[in-house]
């Protein structure tokens, strides 16, 4: 009975920790440069539709603030990496959840991390050109990570509202190996 619990503890663990290097190695090694690319390229879309001159070159968006202009590079810190890892390490690693909704979990994750982590660069961009005379590191660094560090709470409790609330009938096995 302790040597069940014991292994499936280890074995979910084990899972959390390989999904979450998974994740870790195809977002920095397959994907890389080609998405840090394509989300300073779409911020500088963005940032241009929203009336702020700014161009991209790779990783690095360059925006207009005040007479000057300023680059700014979107790398692996900065692009969400770290929350598709430890999303993804959450949801692959949560015990007693069909493989249908985990896929359905990361999707919907992904897709909510993506977009916050867009809106926050494109908004911590926009105001530095702006506000020219406030510091990027300033709105970066006290306005843009509390705003990540709240999104990704709510990503993370709309995964635990779902797993318990909107599919609560999935999670009666861990009572059930609890019980035993």
């Amino acid at each position: 009975m302790v040597r069940a619990r014991k292994s499936v503890i280890l074995a979910w663990v084990g899972l959390t920790v390989l999904s979450m290097l998974a994740a870790y190695l195809f977002f920095l090694q397959v994907l890389g440069y080609m998405y840090y690319d394509l989300v300073a390229g779409l911020a500088a879309s963005t940032l241009e539709s929203l009336g702020v001159r700014s161009e991209a070159e790779g990783n690095m968006v360059a925006v207009a603030v005040g007479r000057s202009w300023t680059a700014v590079r979107i790398g692996w810190e900065c692009s969400g990496v770290v929350s598709f890892t430890v999303y993804t390490g959450l949801v692959s690693g949560f015990p007693c959840v069909t493989l249908k909704k985990r896929l359905l979990g990361l999707a919907l994750g992904y897709a909510a991390i993506f977009f916050g982590n867009f809106l926050r660069i494109v908004l911590i961009l926009y105001l530095s050109s702006m506000f020219p005379n406030l510091s990027y590191i300033l709105l970066h660094d006290f306005f843009g990570r509390p705003i990540s560090f709240l999104w990704m709470t709510t990503i993370w409790f709309a995964w635990f509202y779902f797993v318990f609330i909107k599919a609560p009938g999935e999670m009666e096995s861990i009572k059930d190996v609890s019980v035993q």
